[in-house]
């Protein structure tokens, strides 16, 4: 019997949280081709293989912030889009360690799969809010996932299904006490203090 073997580190366990805003971008458009971007809070849940995580995410435009409780200590990772990096905050060392998001997995379906075909399925209701749920699969037919995604172009759910051949897990990814409003702009920035840790 074959042993699975899931691809994860530490980063990789945080940054398959960056979900909700960047996947919403990319489900979703204008017809001037525009995207929408929304700025909210929530609650993210994602059970996976390790999992499940349970963390707090804010989302402004193109930046995201996750507060992610991961072996009784928070983990503190800063997405920015804007300017293709995420952080990951060490506050034991007052260090960050910076990693580019073009080299990393980040729990997107289009992230991961660039060419993938979206699907209208339908629209149902989730938590209380309407949305449209889409079905994503590759040039040869292959389903690859299904997301649940809010007139504000944010995924509520989202079931990334498991892939053996790249050792990717199947993730459910479900968003919890979503509030919208602006945030601040201090949650996206390294903290005063902070130096950035040298991995060469």
């Amino acid at each position: 019997m074959a042993i699975k073997r899931w691809k994860f580190n530490l980063f990789t366990v945080v940054l398959v949280m960056a979900h909700s805003s960047y996947l919403a971008a990319c489900t979703t458009a204008q017809q001037d081709g525009a995207v929408p971007f929304a700025s909210y809070s929530a609650v993210q849940k994602i059970d996976t293989i390790p999992g499940p995580f349970v963390n707090k995410i804010y989302v402004s435009s193109d930046k995201e912030r996750q507060d992610a409780s991961l072996g009784g200590k928070v983990v503190t990772t800063i997405i920015r889009r804007d300017k293709g990096v995420a952080w990951l905050l060490i506050p034991k060392s007052k260090h960050y360690q910076e990693v580019a998001l073009d080299t990393t997995q980040v729990a997107s379906i289009q992230a991961q799969f660039p060419d993938a075909h979206k699907r209208l399925l339908g629209k149902e209701q989730l938590n209380g809010r309407h949305t449209q749920k889409y079905a994503y699969s590759d040039t040869s037919g292959r389903e690859l996932g299904i997301a649940w995604v809010t007139d504000h172009g944010v995924v509520m759910k989202s079931e990334l299904f498991e892939d053996l051949d790249n050792g990717k897990p199947k993730a459910t990814i479900s968003l919890q006490d979503l509030q919208f409003g602006k945030q601040k702009q201090s949650l996206f920035e390294i903290p005063s203090g902070y130096s950035k840790l040298n991995t060469e």
